[in-house]
């Protein structure tokens, strides 16, 4: 099942396509070879409010969705090279985020992000599950996504795969990736950077835009741990 459908369906009334038009315009990020210790998070553009009234009523940071459904599962290998399947972790509400290790700005930044978000969760952090899934899986192997991931003081899934099976995920959250090569051999990698947050039951139920902080993430996911099915 794509998450396609979830595009017109939210309590904000604002279109999940122009938010995704929004993220991709901000992700923009570039592959320069450079290791992972070397690159320095730095703000992301400032963005339009992407929650209204309703949103605020409703006492989330994101968007929420009026009806979830089910997120489609997929298996991937995570950073300690094991296999992972994401129907196995039921149970715990889950932050998905797509990005690559070489990426600038955004991507550590937002790893920084779900670090800050399990710190403010204290004892509930046991209940949330983050993950962090590669969109350039020939540099990011689970090697180099382990020295990624482990750069936050949390507990931060890696994942990657062949090309292959990361496309379908991508299509699947409605994940845009584009490569754009440059003269000196490095390349740009533009891709969607919104959160996804799953429920306890394996819902697609929220998503949060890039500008989300680690007090929005940790908000957003005790909000849901609070619902009852």
């Amino acid at each position: 099942m794509r998450l396609s459908a979830l595009r017109t369906r939210t309590r904000t009334g604002l279109m999940l396509t122009g938010l995704l038009i929004l993220v991709l315009a901000v992700a923009a990020c570039e592959s320069d070879g450079d290791s992972v210790d070397d690159a320095e998070p730095t703000a992301p553009p400032e963005t339009e409010a992407t929650a209204d009234d309703d949103a605020v009523e409703n006492e989330t940071r994101g968007m929420l969705l009026n009806q979830p459904l089910p997120a489609p599962d997929f298996e991937l290998i995570d950073h300690e090279g094991n296999p992972f399947r994401l129907s196995d972790h039921e149970g715990r509400v889950t932050a998905i985020f797509f990005g690559y290790t070489h990426c600038p700005d955004i991507c550590p930044l937002t790893l920084m992000h779900m670090q800050d978000a399990a710190h403010e969760l204290g004892e509930d952090a046991g209940d949330a599950l983050f993950l962090f899934i590669t969109v350039d899986p020939e540099q990011d192997s689970p090697e180099q996504m382990a020295k990624y991931v482990e750069r936050a003081d949390a507990e931060i899934i890696g994942l990657t795969g062949d090309r292959e099976d990361l496309e379908r995920v991508w299509d699947a959250y409605d994940i845009s990736v584009e490569i754009e090569p440059r003269d000196d051999g490095s390349y740009l990698i533009a891709h969607s950077a919104q959160i996804w947050m799953l429920d306890q039951h394996g819902q697609a139920a929220m998503v949060l835009p890039p500008d989300a902080d680690g007090d929005d993430m940790a908000h957003d996911i005790r909000w849901l741990l609070g619902q009852t099915s």
